[in-house]
């Protein structure tokens, strides 16, 4: 199933994707009116989770030295 990424101000199609397509964050400039749109996964990166094996004790991403 192909998802489609509308620009956010004047709804114009700018792209269709398949469900996890994208690893990183992407920027889209919108042909028709100029308007930036930023897509992010919906899910954060198994790499970024397991980094340095420990967790963040204040909810940040980056852990915290002790």
């Amino acid at each position: 199933m192909n998802l489609q990424l509308r620009c956010r101000s004047c709804r114009r199609l700018l792209f269709e994707m398949s469900k996890n397509a994208i690893a990183g964050e992407v920027s889209i400039k919108c042909p028709r009116c100029g308007a930036f749109n930023i897509l992010r996964p919906s899910s954060p990166s198994q790499e970024r989770s397991k980094r340095h094996g420990r967790q963040a004790k204040c909810g940040c991403s980056s852990p915290q030295k002790t």
